[in-house]
C-alpha cells in the first residue's frame, strides 16, 4: 500500500507540474498573439510613413532647381496641425541663392519655428503652395537639441547614424570637442566616445553645453561629406542655436559657418545676428 501511495504521490506531482507547464505555454500564446498584433500595427505605421514620405518627395520637394538656387518657396500657406483654422503663414514666396543668408526675427508665437517645421517636413503643408530644395543637402539645428544616454559616437552621428558613424573616429571627435571647448564632457564617459554615460546627456550637461554639442554634430557632418556632391551640405536651418550661449561663442560659431560653402537660414532675437546675414 505504501508503494502505491508513493506512486500516486509521484503521479500527482507530475500531473501538477504538467498542468503548470501547459499554463505557461498558454500564457506565452497570449503574449505571442499580442506581439503579432503589435508587429502588424508597426508594419502598417511604417508603410503609411513611407507612403507619406514618397508622396511628399514627389509632389512637394521637386529637385528641378537651378544650380545657384538653394531654396525656392512659392505661395506657401499652412496652419497648425491640430487646428487648420489657425493659419500660421499665408502666400509666402522667396528664393535663396548659394551663399545667400536669411535671418528670421519676430516676437515669440508668431510662427518662426513653424516655418522650419514645414520646410523640414515635420509639419504638413496643408493649405497650398510649394517649396523646393535638395533635402539630402540640408541640415537642421534646433533650439533645444535632444540627446539620450547613448555614447558620444552615436549621439554625434545622429541623424546620419548609418553613414557618419563609419567616418568618425575617437581622435576626430576629441579634436572637434576640444575645438568647441567641450573636451571636459569626456570625463562623463571615462574618456571614451564609445562608452555610454550613466545618465542621459540631457541631465548631465547645461543648455549651453547641449547647444554646442548639437553644433558639433553639424561640424562633423560638414567635415565628412563635403567631398560627396550628392550629400554635400549646402543649406542649414538654425533655430536660435545660440540662445543659451554668450556673444563670443556665437561669433565663433557663425564665423565658422560663413567660411563654409553654405546658405544659412537663422531664427533669432539678438541684434548681433544681423551681421552674419
Amino acid at each position: 500500500i505504501s508503494e502505491l501511495i508513493q506512486k500516486i504521490s509521484q503521479s500527482s506531482f507530475m500531473i501538477g507540474y504538467l498542468i503548470y507547464q501547459f499554463n505557461k505555454v498558454n500564457d506565452l500564446t497570449d503574449q505571442i498573439t499580442l506581439i503579432a498584433a503589435n508587429t502588424h500595427r508597426v508594419q502598417e505605421l511604417l508603410e503609411y510613413m513611407m507612403k507619406i514620405d514618397t508622396t511628399w518627395s514627389e509632389k512637394q520637394l521637386s529637385k528641378n532647381i537651378e544650380q545657384d538656387e538653394i531654396l525656392i518657396i512659392k505661395n506657401l500657406s499652412y496652419s497648425t496641425p491640430n487646428n487648420n483654422k489657425h493659419i500660421v503663414m499665408k502666400n509666402l514666396s522667396l528664393t535663396l541663392n548659394k551663399r545667400q543668408h536669411l535671418l528670421i526675427t519676430g516676437e515669440s508665437g508668431v510662427g518662426k519655428t513653424s516655418l522650419f517645421r514645414v520646410l523640414y517636413s515635420i509639419w504638413p503643408m496643408d493649405i497650398g503652395g510649394s517649396f523646393s530644395y535638395k533635402t539630402a543637402q540640408a541640415f537642421l539645428l534646433p533650439q533645444r537639441p535632444y540627446f539620450t544616454n547613448k555614447s558620444l559616437h552615436d549621439e554625434l552621428s545622429y541623424p546620419n547614424v548609418q553613414t557618419l558613424s563609419t567616418l568618425t573616429s575617437q581622435i576626430e571627435i576629441e579634436q572637434v570637442l576640444t575645438q568647441w571647448n567641450l573636451e571636459h564632457i569626456l570625463d562623463c564617459v571615462e574618456s571614451s566616445v564609445f562608452t555610454c554615460p550613466k545618465y542621459a546627456w540631457q541631465d548631465l550637461l547645461s543648455p549651453g553645453e547641449l547647444q554646442r554639442l548639437s553644433f558639433v554634430r553639424l561640424v562633423l557632418r560638414l567635415s565628412s561629406n563635403q567631398n560627396n556632391q550628392a550629400s554635400k551640405t549646402n543649406l542649414v536651418f538654425l533655430d536660435e542655436i545660440t540662445s543659451s550661449l554668450d556673444i563670443n561663442i556665437e561669433m565663433k560659431m557663425y564665423n565658422y559657418l560663413l567660411e563654409q560653402d553654405l546658405t544659412l537660414i537663422s531664427i533669432g532675437h539678438r541684434e548681433t545676428l544681423r551681421q552674419y546675414h
